[in-house]
């Protein structure tokens, strides 16, 4: 049997100035590439769930119900520092807890409070870890692995090590350290997609955006070039295919987006 794959990084539109495509229309995709279950991430809210449920039962795939949260870290990047982690609920429990998450940034005190339900996947090299491992070159990998193991601590066996692989050669050393770091602590890594738009051509609509959030929309591509803010046009809804070829390897990362999907209860949405 064919590996399958689920995508469980994924915004939509409601990711403001960060998305570029409908619940609806991600949905629409999932399906047209047979895959069984979808994840909505977007960044601290959950204002496109509903639309998704209604989609998702639309379209009969299995509605993954998540946000990504912005989390204070356990490390010290200063004050203001926080990076990002995707939340995905279990069952309802985990869907309260998830809301009671809704926040611009959330303290570790918080997390530890409603954690249950909830699987928990690490970020990447804009999650904590991975910071740590690409920002502290001597001392990083020792730090991350003390903040992989509070999480660990918190959330069992529902923490998963997040792997991404966009093409971009200076997260080549985090890809292998995140999968280092797995082995040694015996957390399980799951390949994702930091899906913001349908299709490769989408980028520059993207593009657009991210310069609008960032108080520069005169439309030209950064720096008159073109290249793409994000560093690649890989963030698009790529099918298994695409996923198997990327992560060439680590066909273990991609299969346990199935075996996420089905930790998730079915009734989640109602």
């Amino acid at each position: 049997m064919a590996t399958r794959f689920v995508h469980l990084h994924c915004h939509s539109h409601y990711s403001l100035h960060n998305g570029t495509a409908s619940p609806e229309r991600l949905a629409r995709r999932a399906k047209e590439l047979g895959m069984p279950a979808l994840a909505l991430t977007d960044y601290c809210n959950l204002n496109g769930i509903a639309e998704f449920c209604g989609a998702a039962k639309k379209y009969k795939i299995k509605p993954i119900l998540g946000l990504e949260a912005s989390v204070a870290g356990r490390s010290q990047f200063g004050k203001e520092s926080a990076f990002g982690m995707t939340l995905l609920a279990m069952n309802k429990e985990g869907w309260h807890n998830l809301n009671q998450l809704t926040l611009p940034i959330v303290d570790t005190k918080l997390l530890q409070k409603h954690h249950a339900g909830l699987i928990c996947l690490s970020g990447f090299a804009g999650g904590e870890v991975g910071r740590l491992l690409t920002d502290e070159p001597k001392t990083g990998y020792k730090k991350a692995k003390t903040v992989a193991q509070w999480y660990q601590k918190i959330f069992g066996d529902r923490y998963y090590l997040e792997l991404r692989h966009h093409g971009i050669e200076s997260q080549t050393t985090l890809f292998d350290q995140t999968i280092a770091l797995g082995e040694e602590l015996a957390i399980p890594t799951v390949a994702t997609n930091d899906i913001h738009y349908l299709a490769p051509m989408d980028w520059k609509a993207h593009d657009r955006l991210l310069r609008q959030k960032n108080g520069n929309g005169n439309g030209n591509t950064v720096s008159g070039e073109d290249h793409p803010i994000m560093g690649s046009i890989d963030h698009y809804f790529r099918s298994t295919k695409k996923m198997l070829a990327a992560f060439a390897g680590q066909e273990a990362a991609i299969g346990r987006t199935l075996e996420i999907a089905d930790r998730i209860e079915p009734n989640v949405c109602t």
